[in-house]
């Protein structure tokens, strides 16, 4: 499918994949309904490994840019999720907007999407 990238000015092929999660919550499986469209809302989230400098420089600044407001990365070497929010103008950012605030999540942390803040997710569920 083509999309717009309003951030690149350019269209880019995507693959849409859908992520449905079973999240524990006090033992009792929780079916997160899957995101199927994109919302500045919805967190974007990224799973890294050997990409992680790319998704938190390059990647993020893009994602910043294009106006996204929730950006996650289950950093897979770390064990932790790393939330970033707040984003805005930045010189030296790849793409010349960056987050400003960024959280980093361990087990047996929870974190919430800004789409559903009542809705937290165990940090230990989006690890391996």
């Amino acid at each position: 499918m083509q999309v717009p990238c309003p951030a690149a000015g350019q269209q880019f092929r995507a693959f849409v994949i859908v992520i449905h999660l079973v999240c524990s919550n006090n033992g009792q499986p929780v079916r997160v309904p899957p995101m199927t469209r994109a919302s500045p809302a919805n967190p974007l989230i990224e799973v890294a490994g050997s990409s992680l400098r790319l998704d938190r420089n390059v990647k993020g600044s893009l994602y910043a840019r294009a106006g996204l407001s929730d950006y996650w990365i289950v950093n897979l070497a770390d064990g932790s999720v790393e939330v970033y929010r707040d984003a805005g103008p930045m010189a030296d950012a790849p793409h010349g907007v960056a987050y400003g605030s960024v959280e980093v999540f361990r087990p047996p942390d929870a974190v919430a999407p800004l789409a559903t803040p009542g809705r937290p997710i165990p940090v230990a569920d989006l690890l391996p």
